[in-house]
């Protein structure tokens, strides 16, 4: 399935730019209306408008402290490092304008002011959740259960988990549209000869190469079947990039 997905999501970087920030528009909306909701329904669950089978409310002291112990599915022992390189590819969609800069209207001026909002509103929006569940759910509930924003919402748990995975498809969708522009860009400077092949020869031009060989990329990724085990190299290669 995520293999499929990545095909699918290949197709539409393949139209074009101009496509791609047109499917931008819906996914955004389900995100929002999801995330609305997410955040409604943990608070509306502590208030004790329902009740869930094996999911406990909690309080703030219950997570203020660490308290690290191995995955439940991985085995793999956590740690604030870990637990940083899982969470670090999330904060690095503000890079997605800088890396299509080259159709861009105006780079000089939408970059800076593009990625200062984006900065705000992505920081915003994680200490939001951040602090909503950490108040609500019980440390051992977060822990047991990765879906627990779905787990708990309303009016079904399917509403939150479309919500999710149009999500993962948005943020899938933007690193496919961003590589390829980046690694033409990169090839078309002529600095590193073995990327020739990435080059265009107008740099308006939709860079096919780049864009198959980043589907290919991305694919082979999906192989490892679980996300736990290749967001620290993802990690690595994001940290060599900022």
């Amino acid at each position: 399935l995520s293999i499929i997905s990545v095909l699918l999501l290949g197709c539409i970087v393949r139209i074009g730019m101009k496509f791609v920030a047109k499917t931008s528009l819906p996914i955004l909306f389900v995100v929002v209306v999801s995330l609305t909701l997410s955040i409604g329904s943990a608070f509306a669950f502590f208030a004790g408008a329902w009740t869930v089978d094996g999911i406990q409310r909690g309080s703030p002291k219950d997570n203020l402290f660490p308290d690290y112990e191995n995955d439940i599915e991985t085995g793999a022992p956590t740690s604030f490092l870990s637990l940083i390189s899982l969470f670090f590819p999330a904060v690095t969609g503000i890079l997605g304008g800088s890396n299509r800069s080259g159709v861009l209207k105006d780079p000089a001026k939408a970059i800076p002011y593009g990625t200062l909002w984006a900065i705000l509103t992505t920081t915003c929006m994680y200490l939001l959740v951040i602090l909503t569940f950490g108040s609500t759910i019980s440390n051992e509930s977060l822990k047991e259960d990765k879906l627990i924003a779905a787990t708990v919402s309303w009016p079904t748990q399917e509403v939150v988990g479309v919500g999710i995975a149009i999500c993962c498809f948005g943020a899938g969708l933007q690193s496919l549209a961003g590589a390829p522009e980046l690694l033409k860009s990169m090839a078309n400077d002529g600095h590193i000869g073995f990327l020739y092949v990435f080059a265009t020869e107008r740099e308006e031009d939709n860079p096919t190469y780049a864009v198959l060989f980043t589907i290919a990329l991305a694919a082979i990724c999906c192989l490892a079947g679980n996300l736990d085990y290749i967001t620290p190299i993802i990690t690595m290669f994001f940290s060599c990039n900022v």
